[in-house]
């Protein structure tokens, strides 16, 4: 991967939030307001090189740059049961208004490459949502809760485009929880959640390409907390299946292979995702001061039906779903006096995007951290990535160096060793 020119990243947020609470008879009321103010600069090297890299076909030297101005107000209004009643419930109406203005500037060699694109964006939400639990015999209880939610939204941009998509979306679970022995509680959940759709924006997206419409997703899962108090053990582990409608994905392409800014991200529909797996803890104390932990995670994904152009990723597995993830954690000590931590962690291979097969590597990370905390003051050293692991957490597959263009896998690595010393007064 060719060395970068440093890019810039800005961004200055102003806001405020306010949150009432108080009573209507023998119920609870909550008001939750709140607005944010953000303007914000991205800008990013688009060849990845200096013209010292690229030798005899220098200049070659893109740039973009990302302005962007939003603001956000959101109001929550909920009124809820006093706790102890034969129902437990909660109800409310649910505001959100985002307003943002964006321009886009491309350049080569410092002049500008296609006339800047500014875009207006404006959504509006709303939403009723109500959850209740019912107490049943056998020390059993039910919860049942839905959320019914319209967006709508109006784009338009300075390259003639125009959209305003209004989507309507209903969600919602049903759950039923038990004990099992003295220390052991079970539960089992039917979920449905949604993802609102939108549009891509962007000078190379096409146009059949610019609109997405709203994800689904059925959730069945099924597990169990579980503990010892003697034993000094606790835990939790849970199954799930996962059908996703109108699965919505990351994806990208490049228009131009002799244009690195032509490389575009988008989010695309596929016809339908499949997700099957679990997930574990475990917590152990086995003597005064010393703390052991594990997780682990296992994932089957695979899409269905999914056509991206030629290309048929029926069967294949979902981009940035690794197969499993583990940690494992070593603690002395209690918060007070002298403490040592070690984290072990673990990721499988994935694939890196749907527009191409190129795959991760899998790779485990080692943290190291010692500290001493004594009344209001704290010190803390530590090492993350001790064994210096060199690992992706992004792969892109496109054409970018001249003269041929060909296409190429290049990295995003997660960080490599890094070393410091914390300290903290507390007052």
């Amino acid at each position: 991967m060719l060395a970068d020119k440093p890019g810039r990243d800005a961004q200055r947020t102003r806001g405020a939030s306010a949150e009432v609470a108080g009573k209507i008879g023998d119920y609870a009321v909550r008001s939750v307001s709140a607005y944010a103010r953000s303007d914000s600069t991205y800008s990013f090297d688009g060849d990845w090189g200096n013209d010292a890299s690229w030798g005899e076909f220098a200049p070659y030297d893109y740039f973009s740059r990302y302005a962007r101005e939003r603001s956000t107000l959101s109001q929550d209004f909920r009124v809820e049961s006093n706790p102890g009643g034969v129902v437990d419930w909660v109800a409310g109406l649910y505001a959100l208004r985002l307003d943002e203005d964006s321009q886009q500037r491309d350049e080569f060699a410092g002049e500008l490459l296609r006339p800047l694109l500014e875009t207006s964006y404006a959504a509006t939400s709303l939403a009723a949502y109500g959850e209740a639990e019912w107490p049943l015999p056998n020390q059993l209880s039910l919860t049942a809760g839905m959320r019914v939610e319209t967006r709508s939204a109006d784009y338009s941009d300075s390259d003639g485009a125009r959209f305003d998509p209004r989507d309507a979306m209903v969600g919602g679970q049903v759950s039923l929880q038990g004990p099992l022995g003295e220390s052991n509680q079970w539960y089992a959940t039917v979920a449905r959640g949604y993802k609102a759709g939108g549009f891509n924006i962007g000078q190379f997206v096409p146009d059949e390409r610019r609109e997405f419409t709203p994800e689904y997703l059925w959730n069945a899962e099924s597990g169990l907390h579980f503990g010892n108090a003697g034993a000094g053990v606790q835990g939790d582990i849970a199954f799930f299946y996962m059908w996703r409608e109108d699965q919505q994905v990351a994806t990208s392409f490049q228009l131009d292979p002799g244009d690195p800014l032509s490389y575009v991200f988008y989010t695309d529909n596929a016809a339908k995702g499949r997700n099957l797996g679990l997930e574990a803890s475990l917590a152990w104390q086995p003597v005064e001061r010393l703390n052991l932990g594990a997780t682990l995670g296992l994932l089957h994904s695979e899409y269905v039906g999914y056509r991206q152009g030629a290309r048929s990723l029926d069967g294949r597995e979902q981009a940035h779903a690794p197969g499993y993830q583990y940690s494992l954690s070593a603690q002395w000590g209690d918060g007070e006096g002298w403490m040592a931590r070690a984290d072990l962690n673990g990721v499988d291979a994935f694939y890196f995007d749907t527009s191409h097969d190129q795959r991760s590597d899998p790779y485990t990370l080692l943290n190291l951290k010692a500290a001493y905390s004594g009344g209001p003051w704290s010190v803390e050293a530590w090492v993350r990535n001790v064994m210096n692991e060199n690992y992706a957490v992004r792969g892109f597959y496109f054409g970018l160096e001249p003269p041929d263009y060909a296409d190429k896998l290049y990295f995003q690595r997660g960080d490599g060793r890094l070393a410091g010393i914390t300290l903290q007064w507390r007052w």
